[in-house]
């Protein structure tokens, strides 16, 4: 196959051009003929390479699976150097980074990323580390989700971040020629698009017979993991988040005119949602308190006006309110008995206004409304007992 890259033009001196794509080609032949990094040559003869100044200042990808390469940067670097950069790019779409970011804050998903994708590379002697990227020993097997919270809560667990990742550089969710994120759609059919390059690289290293146990145990892994639950609630929920026109603020720029016009808020919030708690007793406090730990997460993001949560059995037995202010929630469990969630259903609809979202906890075990909601509704299941009612039903799994 050819390796030369598609160029795209821009400011760089020609000589530095040519002398970074000289580099590309040997980096991706060494990768290739290795038994150990073969995989990665497949994946990336898959990718659109795409030579730049303006989208990185360094190497990144995106969620289109765009390799951005900065022939500047590039041109620095040594052949073990550039073969530890190709496979360190290659690792953010087998994790599917770009997909996976969500409302994260950009540039520490992208340290916590780097920081398990160096780790490994290091421990697994694959090319040569580059001075002044991410370097923590200590995320070692450990997931990029553990390295992120860590690093929200205490500041990290220690280590360098630099250039090569360390200000959020490599790793673009959405098109990194555009810079725009993408709905939820377009990040579904994106995972299906890097899955399907991750199935084909394994395909041809297999024919080949080139493809250790460790990666096809790895990619089965891959290709059969789930998006945790957490995280399709969340683009759910984004999916809804409003940015709108306000009249409480008048566009100034017609002011002058005498014609009032509304101004475009970004909101990029949520107004009112509302709950229904399974308090039957057929979900156990652990998992109640960790939905609602993840679930605080999202609402720091997706930012809602109102939270009501309503304890529910056969009868709403307490409804916990909260506002901006009050976040992060923290709702004591109240009530039990059998189960009939429809009682959570007929007080949302009696007592308030439709809900921009409504969210069921439960076990499924629960009669449902005869007809659908004038608002969306979300089943967060913890079973596998066939629900058939809501926008969407998310199957709960303990991490």
């Amino acid at each position: 196959m050819q390796l030369m890259p598609r160029s795209k033009v821009s400011s760089v001196d020609p000589n530095t051009h040519n002398e970074a794509v000289r580099l590309f080609n040997r980096a991706s032949a060494q990768i290739m003929c290795k038994s150990d990094t073969s995989f990665y040559s497949a994946m990336l003869m898959q990718l659109p390479v795409i030579w730049t100044t303006t989208v990185t200042n360094t190497a990144a990808v995106d969620a289109n699976c765009k390799l951005y390469l900065n022939a500047n940067f590039i041109a620095t670097l040594d052949l073990s150097q550039m073969i530890f950069l190709l496979i360190h790019e290659c690792e953010h779409l087998l994790g599917m980074h770009p997909q996976r970011m969500a409302q994260r804050n950009a540039k520490e998903w992208n340290k916590a990323t780097d920081a398990v994708i160096n780790a490994h590379l290091k421990r697994a002697g694959i090319g040569k580390f580059i001075d002044g990227g991410v370097d923590v020993p200590e995320a070692y097997g450990k997931t990029a989700d553990h390295m992120y919270n860590n690093s929200e809560d205490d500041g990290g667990e220690g280590g360098d971040s630099g250039e090569i990742g360390g200000i959020g550089d490599d790793l673009i969710q959405g098109d990194g020629e555009s810079d725009t994120s993408m709905t939820p759609e377009e990040l579904r059919e994106s995972e299906t698009n890097v899955k399907n390059i991750i199935a084909n690289a394994a395909q041809a290293c297999r024919v080949a017979g080139s493809l250790s146990a460790d990666m096809q145990r790895r990619i089965d892994d891959i290709l059969t993991v789930k998006t945790p639950w957490y995280e399709v609630l969340e683009r759910f929920m984004q999916s809804r988040a409003n940015t709108d026109y306000s009249w409480s603020r008048p566009n100034r720029r017609f002011a002058s005119q005498n014609i009032v016009l509304p101004s475009m808020q970004s909101v990029a919030a949520l107004g009112e949602v509302a709950i229904i708690r399974d308090v039957s007793g057929s979900i156990n406090d652990a998992e109640h308190r960790a939905m609602l730990g993840h679930f605080n997460a999202i609402i720091e993001r997706c930012k809602p006006s109102t939270v009501r949560v309503l304890d529910t059995s056969t009868v709403v037995h307490h409804v916990h309110e909260f506002t901006s202010d009050d976040f992060p929630i923290s709702a004591d469990i109240m009530g039990g008995g059998g189960t009939d969630l429809r009682a959570g259903f007929d007080y949302v609809n009696a007592n308030f206004d439709a809900p921009d979202v409504l969210i069921v906890f439960t076990d499924g075990y629960t009669d449902w409304p005869d007809t659908a909601q004038d608002y969306p509704v979300v089943v967060l299941c913890t079973t596998d007992y066939g629900v058939n009612y809501g926008d969407e039903v998310i199957r709960y799994e303990p991490e």
